[in-house]
């Protein structure tokens, strides 16, 4: 799925012989390779099936490759209606406002996936939050597909604020801090995501000036406010804020991706003094996770071996 033109030099084709491309379910025809750049560069809504055929010279011995590429490039203004829309949202979500902006991105119709995108995620908080009606109605693990879906969306248009802020939200609740991902725009959660990529051992999340028009303007979860504000809390002693999150951590209501930034976020602010039992079993807790295993168990190992 392309979301947006490609340059030319950024597509290319190797050892093949031949390129045949069916366009929107036509019959597959010999294109070349600069006929091929241009539709990338040019349709903004079309499927092409590509057939990559290499042919052997001395025998005619064929292999064959079949990709099929779908272009859904939105037109600039209907992303900026949608994104206008989404910027007036209330700070309380229900049901009604969820419905209310699915209806009024229906008018953008070049940006549907886009919009969609923005839908799941607000879905997902409905989820989270246990909100009457979508949130009784659906499983709770249901919010990780949205938010799953809503990413594989916007992570494609780094360049619009909007979708920079909910793939920064999408990525801190779905514990995806590979390093070199673009900035939310929101100070409070670019800088914990950035301690969080540290303690995983990733490289730097990329922090950037936040974007006045987004920053306090986009929704979140009540346990993502929660979990950044007892983080983030300037006037709250150290040992304060490390309670709260292992409290945090321990709720049954709190998801195991968030219980385990919670609890590599109250081992790091612990500054290394990690002897309180209750810290030492946040570690044996953490040690078999995938993101922040690896310096629980250094951690525990140490306890063990003084």
């Amino acid at each position: 799925m392309l979301h947006r033109h490609l340059a030319a030099d950024a597509v290319g084709v190797a050892n093949a012989t031949e390129l045949l491309v069916s366009e929107d379910g036509g019959p597959p025809l010999p294109w070349s390779l600069a006929a091929l750049r241009d539709a990338l560069q040019e349709n903004g809504e079309s499927v092409l099936d590509l057939e990559l055929r290499n042919e052997r010279a001395v025998d005619q011995a064929c292999a064959t490759e079949r990709v099929r590429l779908r272009i859904s490039v939105p037109e600039v203004e209907d992303l900026a209606g949608v994104d206008a829309a989404f910027l007036t949202l209330p700070d309380e979500l229900d049901e009604r406002v969820v419905d209310a902006h699915v209806d009024e991105s229906r008018v953008f119709v070049s940006a549907a996936r886009y919009a969609g995108a923005l839908d799941e995620y607000l879905v997902g908080i409905l989820i989270k939050d246990g909100a009457p009606g979508t949130g009784e109605a659906l499983s709770f693990e249901v919010f990780r597909e949205k938010y799953s879906r809503a990413l594989d969306v916007l992570r494609e248009f780094p360049q619009r604020p909007v979708a920079r802020a909910v793939s920064g939200f999408l990525r801190f609740n779905l514990n995806d801090f590979a390093g070199g991902a673009p900035n939310a725009g929101i100070p409070a959660l670019d800088n914990c995501a950035a301690r969080l990529t540290a303690i995983a051992g990733q490289p730097g999340w990329c922090l950037q000036a936040a974007d006045r028009g987004v920053a306090g303007a986009c929704p979140a979860d009540d346990v993502t406010s929660q979990i950044l504000d007892d983080w983030s809390g300037a006037t709250t002693q150290a040992g304060s804020k490390v309670a709260r999150l292992l409290d945090r951590a321990d709720l049954g209501t709190t998801s195991p991706a968030n219980a385990a930034k919670c609890r590599a976020l109250a081992l790091d602010l612990s500054g290394g003094e990690y002897g309180e039992e209750r810290l030492l079993a946040a570690a044996r807790a953490l040690s078999g996770d995938l993101t922040f295993g690896s310096r629980a168990k250094e951690i525990v190992e140490d306890a063990h071996h003084p």
